[in-house]
């Protein structure tokens, strides 16, 4: 995967791919485990020059790494400049005490966000606050990707084209 993100020049996601500490089994220190195997997936992809961005996920999905504050404890364990993250704003609106501060806590490492509201559907679907959301990211000066990760409902080209329409809507204006 790192090798064809290299040749394409795109950034590598760790979410759900990471897995779970309890897999360990009984280990002294599962945290440290994930830090030394991350490490290396991270030397392995910057020798290639590629970033990797790691994913907090919710606690209903993984046992480690839920907020944007554990995520960047991982990134300054690992001690790579090629690990950055990914903030989902769905997994956001359980594990973080607001967006704006989980977007600060990322800081210069926050390389890309993923949107769906709070149904997992196209944004505006339900009440995910986007203005707010918008708002929060402009204020930090991100500049770096937004895409969607949602349910294909009420099927996959209708759940595009509202996303499209939102996103023109709430981040041109158009």
């Amino acid at each position: 995967m790192i090798d064809l993100a290299a040749y394409l020049g795109a950034m590598v996601n760790v979410g759900r791919l990471r897995g779970r500490l309890e897999f360990l089994g009984p280990h002294p220190d599962p945290w440290q485990v994930a830090v030394e195997r991350l490490g290396r997936v991270a030397e392995y992809a910057a020798a290639r020059g590629v970033r990797i961005t790691l994913e907090p996920i919710n606690r209903y999905e993984t046992d480690f790494i839920f907020s944007a504050a554990d995520g960047m404890r991982m990134v300054r364990d690992v001690g790579m400049a090629n690990l950055g993250l990914m903030l989902d704003v769905f997994h956001m609106n359980i594990e973080e005490t607001g967006f704006a501060e989980g977007f600060r806590t990322a800081g210069d490492r926050l390389w890309h966000v993923h949107i769906a509201d709070s149904n997992r559907k196209y944004p505006g679907s339900a009440h995910m606050p986007f203005v707010g959301i918008f708002r929060a990211l402009r204020e930090q000066g991100y500049a770096g990707f937004v895409s969607a990760e949602l349910f294909p409902l009420p099927d996959p080209d209708t759940a595009a084209r509202r996303t499209i329409d939102y996103l023109n809507k709430h981040l041109h204006g158009s």
